[in-house]
């Protein structure tokens, strides 16, 4: 288990964000703060990138076809194939009132219904929080650090959530049906930072371990049973393609010196994890 290859990306300050886009065949991430959306294919190992003027934290398939994009301040869906260069807020339709006022948008992924999900970061006196992304966002979980790695189980009644700060991931109740997600509580107390994370078929969770040179995947019940070293220091998330993770990094943290000497830190990674995972639907606006 676990043959890890780094792949020739563009090397990202932030990487974030993996999602896998069945529709296209395509892995879709983020480096945050350099604007950049990048889609890798897995079949060529080619990846295309676009750059906008301004952090772009979340890059979503949704339903219709399109690509939806969060920043701070914006949530934009785009048109594909193409994606425009400039503004992210020019190059597409903005739209109104989902993403919530307040922290930089963090992290974000679509619920077994396809409904938005997006958790932001503490930013000056606001705190971070969680929202479901209805017409009018739904406050879900307030006073958060960084709301980070959410998931699903594979029958939608369990919802995981990161507030990275606090060391642990929490697990929540959850009706598909009406996406409440109620009775939060501890799942597992992580040896490190946990960053974003992805869900297995046998109900494991992957966690990035950013500052953490690893993977850890914990089982339904919350025990550890598998650590992943990487070659890199900082990984910031991951995502399931076929029996495979594909694990996002970062290099924003590390010194001129670091920089020369860990080449891999902000690459994209294939983790060959031997399990399929819990597809992430896409988002119906």
């Amino acid at each position: 288990m676990s043959d890890i290859d780094v792949l020739d990306t563009p090397t990202a300050e932030v990487g974030e964000a993996p999602v896998w886009d069945a529709r296209r065949g395509c892995l879709w991430w983020v480096d945050i703060p350099a604007g950049r959306v990048h889609q890798t294919r897995p079949d060529t190992g080619r990846t295309r990138s676009r750059t906008f003027h301004g952090p772009v934290s979340v890059a979503l398939p949704t339903a219709t076809g399109s690509l939806l994009l969060a920043n701070d301040r914006d949530l934009v869906e785009i048109p594909l194939p193409d994606i425009p260069a400039g503004s992210i807020a020019a190059g597409g339709r903005r739209i109104p009132h989902r993403l919530p006022p307040g922290g930089r948008a963090n992290d974000g992924k679509a619920d077994p219904r396809g409904r938005l999900w997006i958790g932001t970061v503490a930013a000056g006196d606001t705190r971070g929080a969680l929202y479901r992304c209805d017409a009018i966002p739904t406050l879900v979980l307030g006073d958060l650090g960084i709301s980070n790695g959410l998931g699903w189980s594979a029958d939608g009644t369990r919802m995981y959530h990161t507030d990275t700060p606090t060391g642990r991931i929490d697990v929540m109740d959850y009706d598909p049906q009406t996406g409440t997600a109620t009775a939060r509580r501890p799942f597992a107390a992580v040896d490190g930072t946990p960053d974003g994370l992805a869900v297995d078929a046998d109900g494991g969770v992957w966690v990035a371990l950013f500052g953490g040179w690893a993977l850890h995947r914990y089982t339904a019940t919350g025990r550890l049973d598998h650590v992943v070293e990487l070659p890199v220091s900082h990984p910031t998330s991951c995502a399931f393609v076929g029996e495979d993770l594909y694990v996002t990094s970062a290099r924003s943290r590390l010194s001129a010196d670091e920089r020369d000497r860990r080449p891999d830190d902000g690459k994209l990674l294939r983790v060959r994890a031997q399990i399929t995972g819990v597809p992430v639907p896409e988002v119906v606006l």
